[in-house]
């Protein structure tokens, strides 16, 4: 469904939720997953089966994420409980130890000495005494934490992306966007006309119509790729970007970091490794070149680098990002843009997406 418009995703939904047949389907596509019977996920440990729709998958995902954080923390909890202890009888025994040493001073003031056969026969039973408080609580610890290693590993972590975008900030009076009866064809081939379309202060619109309606021109437009044939369009902001399904404001020879840090040259690489974390850039991802991502990839990367710059975007523009996107990634992309300040204009036939962003209408936009 990523290259269908909404008629025709509406048409297939219809035909799907009519077939009396099994079917078998392969998507990312919340809307059509909400018509199926039986999810199946496949993840990095295997497949994992949910018996209902996509609704009901979110639900037994909540569910077990919560029971493995819970296990999680008991085994976190019991860990520190086993290092509490070993330290407590160690210090014990140091007490205890202290104070044979002092029963020992003692007797040899009232004696003159002490028989020496008896102290290194004492000596030898602290000294294994010690030693034997070591090895059960290491032994102890050895289980808790391989158990921590296994539960972690079991884990997919999913948290939301909670940043602070206050370089994107804009007035709810500002004007952002005007466009003033603009009309735009190729040659003999009119894509619209008189389009007139008006943004203010941090709005988010959907830019929506069929294929073939001039939804993408209509951003060339406003980024001034192109020129309109007739009318006039006036962008308030100084700072606005064109995201397209294709990252290509990114230099796709270099990495995910080295495009990250160019973006964002204030930044240490420590604190480009933790943001870019939480756009699921880990490890080796890191130093992956842009040319050998993924398209959804590449979309968390270009917001990435964008979203967080000191340059930010006041006015965004985005062109299906929700295209060859998995799930995870969605999720992040969500997130994201929830935390953005600015003024959003967004062309895509995913309702799911744009009900999760917070879409504040549609502009229709007619051939």
């Amino acid at each position: 469904t990523n290259n269908l418009d909404r008629s025709s995703r509406a048409a297939l939904h219809h035909e799907i939720s009519q077939y009396k047949g099994c079917l078998l389907l392969a998507s990312h596509d919340r809307e059509l997953l909400r018509l199926m019977d039986h999810i199946v996920e496949l993840t990095p440990k295997g497949l994992d089966s949910y018996g209902g729709n996509f609704d009901f998958y979110l639900e037994q995902k909540a569910i077990m994420e919560n029971a493995e954080q819970q296990q999680l923390h008991s085994t976190m909890e019991r860990l520190q409980q086993a290092k509490r202890q070993q330290q407590q009888r160690v210090e014990k025994h140091q007490k205890n130890v202290s104070k044979g040493k002092r029963v020992k001073k003692a007797m040899i003031a009232a004696k003159g000495r002490v028989d020496r056969i008896e102290l290194n026969s004492k000596k030898g039973r602290s000294e294994k005494t010690q030693r034997r408080i070591g090895l059960e609580a290491s032994k102890k610890q050895t289980v808790l934490n391989t158990q921590l290693r296994e539960i972690k590993d079991n884990m997919i972590f999913t948290d939301e992306l909670v940043i602070t975008m206050s370089a994107t900030r804009v007035a709810k009076s500002k004007q952002v966007l005007q466009c003033s009866d603009v009309s735009f064809g190729y040659g003999d081939k009119v894509l619209f006309k008189e389009v007139n379309l008006t943004l203010q202060g941090p709005e988010r619109v959907a830019i929506i119509g069929d294929n073939g309606t001039g939804k993408t021109t209509l951003f060339k437009l406003v980024t001034q790729q192109l020129t309109p044939d007739t009318g006039d369009i006036q962008v308030g902001v100084e700072r606005i970007h064109y995201c397209d399904q294709h990252a290509q404001s990114l230099q796709h020879e270099l990495t995910v970091l080295d495009n990250f840090m160019l973006h964002n040259p204030d930044i240490t690489e420590a604190q480009a490794y933790s943001i870019l974390a939480q756009f699921l850039f880990r490890k080796q991802m890191l130093f992956t070149p842009i040319s050998a991502l993924s398209g959804g990839e590449k979309i968390r990367a270009q917001l990435a680098c964008v979203l967080m710059s000191p340059k930010a975007p006041q006015l965004l523009l985005l062109d299906e990002p929700t295209n060859h996107i998995d799930l995870a990634s969605l999720a992040v992309i969500e997130s994201a843009l929830r935390s953005y300040q600015g003024a959003l204009l967004v062309i895509s036939h995913d309702h799911s997406f744009l009900e999760n962003i917070a879409i504040e209408r549609d502009y229709q936009l007619n051939s």
